[in-house]
């Protein structure tokens, strides 16, 4: 009997262990209003609200995870955005439009965009 508790808790445990191995990264969203898109990332330019337990600065230039998150935006917006962490980075994994920035930062661009 009591191997089998044995082989019970043992079968438990490497299942916990397993699960833990295949666990989300950790992702954040964020509201705020879009600074600047350079082409060359492409890198964002967000200038948004408190992220809760993201020790972000409030002005961020972010890495898009890639072009296609980009598309479709432009400084001078607001956006929604999700994060996640990419090594020692976070990057922009989605971006939606909310309509035009409520902030006084200056929108730019990249040149010859």
């Amino acid at each position: 009997m009591t191997s089998l508790v044995a082989r019970v808790v043992l079968a438990v445990a490497i299942g916990c262990v397993l699960a833990g191995c295949r666990r989300d990264p950790a992702t954040w969203n964020g509201e705020g209003d879009l600074l600047a898109v350079e082409e060359s990332g492409p890198w964002l330019t967000i200038e948004h609200d408190d992220i809760p337990d993201l020790p972000l600065a409030r002005t961020a230039r972010l890495l898009a995870r890639s072009p296609d998150v980009a598309r479709g935006v432009a400084p001078g917006m607001r956006v929604r955005f999700d994060l996640a962490r990419d090594g020692d980075r976070f990057v922009v994994t989605r971006l939606e439009r909310l309509g035009p920035a409520r902030g006084p930062g200056q929108p730019e661009v990249e040149a010859g965009r």
